[in-house]
């Protein structure tokens, strides 16, 4: 008795995306992403050099995989690999030529490919195999022309097929073709021979458009409507003396959206058509409304118009315009409220054709030598990034940020002379202003490279009770400072060695407010405290005959934890062996512990600390880990006489310089790599959030405001994080289906027809028998 095997293709992951097609980003290439406040827009690369990237069309098959069509034939991606089709000279069922034009998958699953010069191809997916339609010049039946630029379908039976010197109505019950074709003198004939795009809409109507981007005299095209029971033609045309007329004659796309309205894109821009009345509504830009529709992007009369349109899942109409300088512009439209967003101006994007997949990214097909395909898909729901102008000068860096009410934030950086500057915007970042605050007197531009080393600019706002805000200078020795944001004056506050109670030091790195309204400082060689209503301090130093007292060091981060200790981090003096330093306060008593550091541990210091749920406290050492104080260590009061810090999962955050928790005690950091990173203590788990690729994020700025949104500061603006929403965890920990792709036996790939095994392609299976002799 023959034994079989049985395998069952059924295997859930833990995937980044839940799509039976995973799209990642080959391995090949790593993106090149362009920014933008609420979508990525990123480079795709193929296979093949230039020719292979220079694609013309996108679709996305019935099983999950994309197919581009390129200069150099076919591909096939599975979401990591690619699959090349081109031309076997012994195989005549292969496809004959590669200049892809156009592909559309046909109810009944088959890909047809329209090429540039060769004709039509219908492809089998189940054996890889094509059959060939092409012109021949003494039989009325064939293609009207090889160069096919377009094809869809009427009915299982029925394709529509364009070219450059015709429309083809194809009968696949008897493979012939009809040929519809521009008469001279006869209105009812196609008003151009050169059929540019087609559309079948809800009522079953077919509309033509024709005319080419690139010929020579733009005038001619037009849109045109099939009737079927005449086979003749309604012919539409740009009329320069009729305002409801198309707005040009080569005509590029259209598109029927989800609220009924009828859309044409033209030379000039896009205009609603009233099919009925067989008029055009012209949607320009008017400038005293905001958000209206419109062709975005085009300057003066140069020759540009709308190249695709395409509607996403949710209900957003894309307008993809294309200029005479071969770069695009991009607009959305929320249909349900009809408000128009830019989403890109004159960008170097071409966009040939477009498509949306599975799992909503936009695709970008940029046809022509050099092009490049492009990927739109959303920024993280999570995670919001605010842009701001970066001056002349060098612009600014965050240093601390602060809300008040609802909707203003007010924020510190400093000039590149270290003048402090406070920053005052709303939380959409897109209207701001900054002031100046030369009142601020710096006493000393320490530039050494241990203050370079230590990055030690005043870090840290603080709005206290009274609405006032305070800040501090850092190295540069200003001390401390505090306005009301609406009042000219500026108060500056700094050491007096006749006067105990102003500053300890001027050189004061970082600013925290306590739950009682205190100010604490933690300054260069001691921490201070201020109660901003009685305007008293305390200061809190070093004593080498008190083990009790701070530690000999250079002080940067302050942390309070919900029992009110005060944690202080840095990095101990250069007498004391460059370790990092770690201080627990205990405000009551003045008393301080302090956690051991093995003596191999130098040249680091402590950037950040925070605290879980568990009460567990966590903090980054630079350039060595993310350490953590268990509570029960912490409560069982000898924590800070052994080795009681542990390195929490290894090296994996040893490139870390951000670290803050939210108010669901999940921790946040940022890293070198420019990755945002959520860290769930509990299961220690991480989800990466690296959609934006070049990010640069500073050491100690990270900043939680009252709402619990977390910011941090990046080289052009802020991340904002909303803790709350959950679609990181949908994105990145749901299960998915695999698909597999190729099936191996005895080394040698198999598919089908070539061995008994399958008996339809291995994707297509869900459950594979095997004899004993072939389970390798």
């Amino acid at each position: 008795m023959r034994k079989t095997t049985t395998l069952t293709f059924f295997v859930k992951l833990i995937l980044s995306i839940g799509l039976v097609l995973i799209l990642a980003s080959p391995a090949l290439a790593q993106p090149q992403v362009e920014k933008n406040d609420d979508y990525l827009i990123e480079e795709f690369v193929l296979p093949d050099g230039p020719s292979g990237n220079s694609v013309n069309c996108i679709v996305q098959g019935p099983n999950g995989f994309l197919w581009f069509g390129s200069h150099t034939g076919l591909y096939r991606y599975d979401g990591y690999h690619f699959k090349h089709y081109k031309s076997d000279p012994e195989d005549s069922t292969s496809l004959a030529f590669s200049y892809i034009e156009w592909l559309f998958w046909s109810s009944d699953n088959y890909l047809w490919i329209g090429t540039y010069g060769g004709g039509l191809f219908r492809f089998d997916p189940n054996d890889d195999s094509f059959v060939h339609y092409h012109h021949h010049p003494q039989d009325p039946t064939t293609l009207s022309n090889d160069l096919v630029t377009f094809i869809i379908e009427e009915s299982k039976d029925i394709l529509w097929v364009g070219t450059t010197g015709g429309l083809n109505r194809l009968d696949r019950t008897t493979g012939q073709f009809e040929r519809f074709l521009n008469v001279e003198n006869d209105p009812t004939s196609l008003s151009f021979n050169d059929v540019r795009t087609l559309y079948i809409d809800r009522l079953g109507t077919l509309w033509v458009g024709t005319g080419f981007f690139y010929q020579d005299d733009l005038s001619q095209g037009g849109l045109n409507r099939f009737n079927p029971e005449t086979k003749t033609f309604t012919r539409y045309y740009h009329n320069p003396d009729d305002s409801k007329s198309l707005m040009g004659n080569v005509i590029k796309a259209f598109y029927e959206d989800s609220k009924g309205n009828f859309w044409v894109g033209s030379l000039g821009g896009l205009q609603k058509m009233d099919r009925k009345a067989g008029t055009f509504q012209r949607m320009l830009d008017d400038p005293k409304v905001a958000g209206d529709i419109f062709a975005p992007g085009i300057q003066g009369n140069e020759i540009s118009g709308v190249f695709s349109l395409l509607e996403d899942k949710s209900e957003n109409l894309w307008i993809f315009n294309l200029h005479e300088d071969a770069v695009s512009s991009i607009g959305k439209v929320d249909l349900r409220t009809n408000q128009m967003e830019i989403i890109r101006e004159r960008a170097d994007i071409i966009p040939w054709q477009t498509m949306q997949s599975t799992d909503g990214s936009i695709w970008l097909a940029g046809a022509g030598i050099g092009a490049k395909v492009h990927k739109i898909r959303p920024g993280n729901a999570q995670v919001k990034y605010l842009p701001f102008i970066v001056g002349a000068q060098g612009g600014f860096s965050f240093e601390g940020l602060v809300a008040q009410g609802d909707s203003l934030l007010w924020g510190k950086s400093s000039s590149p002379d270290g003048t402090p500057q406070i920053l005052g915007f709303r939380r959409t970042g897109r209207n701001w202003g900054i002031r100046n605050l030369p009142e601020v007197q710096v006493k000393d531009q320490n530039t050494s490279d241990r203050n370079r080393f230590f990055q030690t600019e005043g870090v840290g706002l603080v709005l206290d009770q009274t609405g006032r805000l305070w800040g501090s200078t850092g190295s540069t020795n200003g001390g401390l400072f505090s306005m009301h944001p609406g009042a000219p004056e500026v108060q500056q506050y700094l050491h007096d060695p006749n006067n105990p109670n102003s500053p300890q030091e001027n050189e004061i790195h970082y600013l925290r407010e306590d739950k009682q309204g205190n100010i604490w400082m933690a300054n260069r060689n001691s921490v201070s405290r201020l109660d901003p209503l009685n305007m008293q301090f305390t200061h809190y130093l070093h004593n080498p005959n008190d083990p009790t007292s701070l530690s000999d060091a250079i002080f940067l981060t302050l942390f309070e934890d919900r029992e009110g200790y005060i944690w202080i981090g840095g990095m101990e003096s250069m007498a004391s062996g460059n370790a990092p330093s770690l201080n627990r306060l205990d405000p009551v008593t003045g008393k301080v512990k302090r956690v051991y550091f093995p003596p191999d541990i130098q040249a680091s210091r402590v950037l950040a600390i925070t605290q879980n749920l568990g009460g567990d406290i966590f903090f980054l050492v630079s350039g060595r880990s993310l350490s953590v104080l268990y509570h029960e260590h912490l409560m069982g009061g000898v924590w800070d006489q052994t080795q009681t810090r542990e390195d929490f999962m290894g090296s994996t955050f040893q490139n870390a310089n951000n670290l803050i928790a939210d108010n669901q005690g999940v921790l946040w950091l940022t890293d070198r790599d420019g990755r945002i990173l959520r860290v769930d203590s509990e299961a220690q788990s991480v989800t990466p959030f690296d959609d934006r690729q070049g990010l640069e994020f500073t050491e100690r700025r990270a900043f939680k405001l009252a709402d619990g949104t977390i910011y941090f500061a990046y080289q052009e603006g802020l991340a904002a994080i909303n803790p709350l929403d959950k679609t990181s965890d949908q994105l990145h920990f749901q299960w998915s289906q695999v698909r597999f792709t190729e099936f191996f036996l005895n080394g040698k790939s198999i598919v089908q027809g070539k061995q008994t095994v399958l008996d339809r392609p291995v994707w297509q299976m869900s459950q594979l028998n095997l004899s004993h002799h072939q389970g390798n």
